[in-house]
């Protein structure tokens, strides 16, 4: 009796319990929030389903119970329950129209692409069912749109079908970018249904994105042929266009699909448009090698002879890229073989650029001119020999080229390929005869070429094959000259082993010693120094290597030149400047003491009379002038004139050069022979630093000159 009692007490707590989920269910049905959280509170299980699977979430969903939706995921519902077809809460609400229970949902943190019976995704639900703010809030939360359903339709598909043009627009647009609409993408999928559906709602279907394409752009870019035709049917501009001008026939041509092009032909397209460059179709097919576009538009009568603003003609972007085929469909039509652009290059000298042998070859053997210059005067050969096409110049050859033809500048392909240090191109043209002393404008052979190039491969293949080591150019310079200017020391070894003279003298005078002092190239200046080359020679400016040397301060030239014993007070002609004169002039210590040293005169006199002293004095050297005051020279040393180095340190306002002067026994109140002192000069410059110093060491400021002038007159 006992045991009957306690199974019975369990039963109608299990009847109790189970009505309470009953009502639960019912009461999320309703919307009854105050008794769900009643049932809740006695006990109801939350997670109890109906006979379907439905949860008090998936009620809500589908009844539009945003609060109650709210409660259950507060309460720790399964967001991603599913139903006994597994659909969930999102499934149920896209498919309502439930706007504000799938914003619920997401916050919740719902999975956005779960797939329910047949693989139906929320977001082909709310498409199916014209919901277009579901749609649009599930693909800003990361919806994908590209998941089918089982029959392979997507969400975009089931939108055509159904006819949901805001629906087929929204997806669209998801997908575009860079200012691409619906009716871009509609296009790009060569869907004439969606394009159809598109234009019925009003579409512009010339519609533009930010780079100017519209529908028949994208069309024609990607083969779309049968949107094509259904864009032309429905009155798409044929010659819209883009930025610079590109047309959709150009687009059409540029890509090679031919399909497109014929459409747009055949439709009325303008086979005369042009780019902002001057690009015609023509010329877009055959710089891409679209042998079938380049002949349909010669068909039609594309015009053969047009050209780019540089003057490019389609045979020119036929050659460009080796398109041999293309070219020949052009030289068929008429193409004028030889037409050349602004700059006079011909479609040969293209091939001979890029080294297309198959497309040179057919200029050739249909009669181009060979030899024709391009306005700079470069022939194929040479543009050959400058980019180093070696099959090129050997088809060049064999054609008989003329290897000696010569550029504006005088130069034959055999200097151009020394230049850029092709020794094959140099080899193959030396091996065919090329002159080795051939002369440019400036009379330089290819030696001087190759050694203004620092080419020392080059220049030794010229030298065993006989070229002049001594010739000279127009300004009278050897290839060593050119070799000493670039500072190459192996190169000018070479020449030097192959019996360079090291004094020869350009136009200037100058030998390569010069040059090299000059420029501080100090293994340079050891070659030719231990080639004998001579310490003494004079340019016609009056200059030796030493000048060159204490003029730059390089002191190992220095050393150099002066281990060889020079006259180390050579004057300059025109103005009496000796080494030292220039050390000083330039400010360069250390080499006006490594000339003292090696015996330099302190007192040289240059023709204006000034010795190192006032030159220092008048370019403010302080270093210098106590480098030259230490050496013992006379502070007050005057030139025939009378000036002194204290009146030139007055006149340019050098104060620290006064001072020093000054305090070893320069006398303030010096005279010139028309009695100028110091104080005069620095009156006269207002520098007034100096009148200050001057006065303070007792300058007379009543001393007056020949004329009778104070310094207070002036």
């Amino acid at each position: 009796v006992e045991k009957n009692g306690e199974d019975e007490l369990r039963q109608k707590q299990q009847h109790l319990f189970f009505t309470m989920d009953e009502d639960l269910l019912k009461a999320a049905k309703c919307g009854d929030l105050l008794k769900v959280t009643g049932c809740i509170q006695d006990g109801a299980n939350i997670h109890v389903t109906s006979p379907a699977g439905l949860n008090i979430l998936h009620f809500a969903a589908r009844e539009n119970h945003p609060n109650i939706a709210e409660f259950a995921i507060n309460h720790g519902i399964n967001v991603e329950a599913v139903t006994k077809r597994l659909n969930t809460a999102l499934h149920i609400a896209s498919l309502g129209g439930h706007l504000d229970i799938v914003k619920i949902l997401i916050k919740g943190g719902v999975k956005i692409n779960p797939q329910a019976k047949d693989d139906i995704t929320p977001l082909y639900m709310a498409a199916q069912e014209n919901h277009c703010d579901i749609v649009s809030a599930l693909l800003k939360n990361g919806a994908d749109p590209h998941i089918p359903a089982k029959g392979g339709f997507e969400p975009v598909d089931i939108a055509v079908q159904q006819g949901h043009t805001s629906i087929l627009i929204t997806l669209l647009e998801f997908e575009a970018k860079n200012g691409f609409r619906a009716i871009h993408v509609a296009t790009r999928k060569d869907d004439i249904r969606m394009i159809k559906l598109l234009i019925d709602h009003k579409c512009n279907i010339n519609e533009k994105a930010n780079n100017g394409y519209a529908p028949l752009h994208i069309a024609a870019k990607h083969g779309c042929v049968a949107a094509t035709k259904c864009l032309i049917d429905n009155g798409a501009d044929l010659n819209a266009q883009a930025k610079y001008n590109i047309c959709p026939i150009h687009v059409a041509s540029k890509h090679g699909e031919v399909g497109v092009l014929a459409a747009l032909i055949e439709g009325g397209a303008k086979l005369s448009v042009v780019t902002k460059d001057g690009l015609s179709p023509l010329h877009c097919a055959a710089r891409e090698g679209h042998s079938h576009c380049v002949e349909l538009l010669l068909v039609h009568g594309v015009t053969i002879t047009a050209k780019t603003k540089n003057g490019l003609t389609a045979l020119h972007m036929a050659s460009q890229g080796n398109h041999v085929q293309s070219a020949q469909h052009i030289l068929a039509h008429g193409a004028h073989i030889d037409d050349s652009t602004i700059d006079g290059v011909t479609p040969l000298h293209t091939t001979a650029h890029y080294g297309h042998v198959a497309t040179c070859k057919l200029l050739i053997e249909k009669g181009a001119d060979i030899d024709k210059r391009a306005h700079n005067g470069y022939t194929a050969l040479h543009i050959a020999a400058k980019r180093n096409q070696e099959s090129i110049v050997q088809l060049l050859l064999k054609y008989k080229v003329m290897v000696e033809a010569k550029n504006n500048n005088g130069q034959t392909a055999l200097h151009v390929a020394a230049f850029f240090g092709h020794a094959n191109i140099v080899l193959l043209l030396l091996q065919e005869g090329a002159a080795i002393e051939a002369v440019t404008t400036r009379e330089e052979t290819v030696l001087h070429i190759a050694c203004r190039a620092s080419q020392i491969q080059i220049a030794r293949l010229l030298l065993r094959n006989g070229a002049n080591v001594n010739v000279k150019s127009k300004d009278e310079e050897t290839p060593l000259h050119n070799a000493c200017r670039q500072g190459n020391a192996l190169l000018v070894n070479l020449l030097l082993d192959f019996h360079a003279d090291p004094n020869a003298t350009n136009k200037e005078g100058a030998t390569c010693l010069h040059l090299s002092s000059r420029d501080g190239a100090e293994k340079v200046v050891e070659s030719l120094l231990d080639h004998n080359a001579d310490v003494n020679v004079v340019s016609k400016k009056g200059f030796s290597p030493l000048h060159e040397a204490a003029k730059k301060g390089n002191l190992n030239i220095l050393r150099m030149l002066l281990e060889r014993k020079p006259i180390i007070d050579v004057k300059q002609f025109k103005n009496g400047l000796t080494p030292l004169h220039l050390a000083c002039h330039y400010d360069k210590p250390d080499a006006a003491v490594k000339l003292l040293d090696s015996g330099a005169d302190l007192h040289a006199v240059a023709k204006n009379g000034y010795t190192p002293l006032h030159i220092s004095a008048k370019k403010n050297q302080i270093n210098i002038v106590s480098i030259l005051l230490d050496r013992g020279v006379e502070a007050e040393q005057t030139t025939k004139s009378g000036i002194s180095p204290l009146h030139l340190a007055a006149q340019h306002g050098n104060v620290e050069i006064l001072d020093l002067l000054l305090d070893n026994g320069a006398s303030p109140g010096v005279q010139t022979y028309n009695g100028l002192t110091p104080l005069h000069l620095a009156v006269r410059f207002n520098q007034l630093e100096v009148v200050k110093r001057l006065l303070k060491y007792g300058a007379n400021n009543s001393s007056s000159t020949q004329s009778g002038y104070t310094p207070l007159h002036l």
